[in-house]
C-alpha cells in the first residue's frame, strides 16, 4: 500500500507543478499515527508544517 500511495502522491505533485505556474495554490496533507503533514505550494514557494495530534 505504501508504493502505491507514493505513486499517487507523486502524480499529484506534477499536476500541481503545471498549476503552479499559473499562480495557483497547491496543498498535500500526509496522515500519520502521531502528526498530520501540511505542504502547500504559494506563487512557486513551497512550504512546510507540521501538526502534532493529541
Amino acid at each position: 500500500m505504501k508504493s502505491d500511495l507514493s505513486l499517487g502522491n507523486l502524480r499529484l505533485k506534477r499536476r500541481w507543478r503545471k498549476s503552479d505556474t499559473e499562480a495557483a495554490v497547491a496543498v498535500s496533507f500526509v496522515f500519520r499515527s502521531d502528526m498530520v503533514r501540511l505542504c502547500f505550494v504559494v506563487s512557486g514557494r513551497e512550504r512546510k508544517k507540521k501538526v502534532p495530534l493529541g
